[in-house]
């Protein structure tokens, strides 16, 4: 077993990195894990960079916590493991989220592909701390919940792409309409299509763009 382990935890709720440093040091006490906290994905790309000669083991990370960088370019949760994935390879993704909506966990694990997937509220505390000694030793581990999703035979599902994810975002920050192009390589009568397929999708066809966005915050998208 791995002693000396560098964590970096992406929550943006201080509290909780609070709490898990309590948890860790009360069931993992005897380990040396070092344990950095990043409050959200642009914050988490410059701590990885900064870690580069001594890069961290494994990523704990919330998923709901878009930011733009710079105020320029949107960082979301695609965005971010895609680029974990290139250029840290062998860092291992642990999500652990507060989200509940089938759909964005399943798109998450097809995207993401995280070696860990963990929902807060099935988590107990040894379980976390065995589920990052687990990772480590290159076994997956998923809870309850996500292990029923990927046993199931339903694979015909639609996705929430990632620019779907940025246009939400972009809709719920009070971003008009006509400057959408700008951010998110598509043409604007294409953005139009997509809103309205995910009107549809979160079941408010007939509804505003308000009653859009606090769907999609509701169900953990932005």
């Amino acid at each position: 077993m791995k002693e000396n382990v560098k964590i970096l935890m992406i929550d943006n709720h201080p509290i909780n990195a609070f709490s898990y440093q309590l948890i860790f040091r009360e069931f993992a006490g005897h380990l040396n894990w070092e344990v950095q906290y990043a409050g959200d994905f642009v914050k988490a790309l410059k701590l990885l960079k900064k870690n580069q000669k001594t890069p961290f083991e494994v990523i704990l990370m919330e998923t709901n916590l878009s930011t733009l960088n710079n105020g320029r370019v949107l960082i979301n949760t695609f965005d971010l493991g895609n680029k974990v994935k290139i250029l840290y390879p062998k860092v291992k993704i642990i999500v652990n989220t507060g989200i509940n909506d089938v759909l964005l966990i399943k798109t998450i694990l097809k995207h993401i592909e995280p070696h860990g997937f963990l929902l807060k509220k099935e988590v107990t505390p040894p379980f976390l701390v065995n589920t990052i000694l687990n990772v480590l030793d290159n076994r997956t581990v998923f809870c309850e919940k996500v292990n029923k999703l990927i046993s199931s035979k339903d694979n015909n599902y639609t996705e929430v792409t990632n620019l779907d994810q940025k246009i939400l975002y972009y809709i719920s920050i009070g971003e008009k309409m006509k400057n959408l192009p700008n951010h998110i390589p598509m043409s604007m009568s294409t953005i139009e299509r997509r809103k309205k397929y995910l009107k549809l999708l979160f079941e408010v066809s007939n509804g505003t763009d308000r009653d859009l966005i606090y769907e999609a915050k509701e169900r953990g998208y932005i």
